[in-house]
């Protein structure tokens, strides 16, 4: 963006900070890379212990409702 200092007749043009831009986009995706990787660790992990691993959006989206066995 270019600003035009009629007072002064000068042009102030604020160039982005491009290497604070990359840094900060390269922390966002490694913290979602984090996350998604937590996350199928924690699912290998109910599948190995033969647990069921239901889809609870699409549970809600059908409307059916999760029940627990009894017993």
């Amino acid at each position: 963006q270019a600003r035009i200092n009629t007072i002064d007749q000068l042009l102030v043009a604020v160039n982005p900070n491009q290497r604070a831009a990359m840094q900060t986009q390269a922390l966002e995706t490694t913290k979602a890379y984090e996350s998604e990787a937590l996350e199928r660790i924690r699912r290998m992990g109910l599948l190995s212990a033969d647990m069921e691993v239901r889809n609870v959006k699409k549970l809600q989206a059908t409307g059916s409702q999760a029940t627990a066995p009894d017993g």
